[in-house]
């Protein structure tokens, strides 16, 4: 349960810092009822910043379990090979997002970017959280499931 509270205490951090600077930027005024499409325009470089953060935990974690000769044997698995290579993909894709947003004008963005596209930004940054998420609980299985002496034997030993 160490590496769940270790991911959920990064995400509350990346969260309450996107929290932080949106209430920065909007404390003067209120924020107007938007749709969710429109508040990804508004608020992008928030929403990629925190997509950005959700991906980066488990690929660094996987990477450093990866290179140590001890723990290597946490990372093994096609699901690990899978959630990672879309983390990367979605890692690459907030990013260039982030490149996006940061270089344009929100109004001009949300008329040039078709709304059906501002909801599947959204549908990525909740995949990419469910796969974070699904990473970590692997991991936790996997490391609960290796307290048995057989199975630590066979892998360790």
């Amino acid at each position: 349960m160490e590496n769940l509270a270790r991911w959920t205490l990064a995400q509350t951090f990346g969260l309450l810092g996107t929290l932080a600077v949106i209430f920065r930027d909007n404390y003067r005024s209120p924020l107007p009822a938007l749709e969710l499409g429109e508040m990804l325009v508004r608020f992008g470089p928030q929403a990629s910043a925190l997509g950005l953060l959700l991906a980066l935990w488990p690929i660094s974690d996987l990477l450093f379990r990866a290179c140590a000769p001890d723990r290597a044997w946490q990372c093994a698995g096609a699901f690990n090979r899978w959630a990672v290579g879309l983390l990367l993909f979605f890692l690459c894709a907030h990013a260039a997002v982030l490149g996006l947003v940061v270089m344009s004008d929100p109004v001009v963005l949300a008329r040039a970017v078709r709304p059906a596209l501002r909801s599947a930004y959204g549908a990525a940054l909740l995949a990419t959280a469910l796969l974070s998420l699904a990473y970590v609980l692997r991991l936790e299985f996997t490391l609960w499931k290796a307290h048995d002496r057989g199975m630590r034997n066979d892998r360790q030993g």
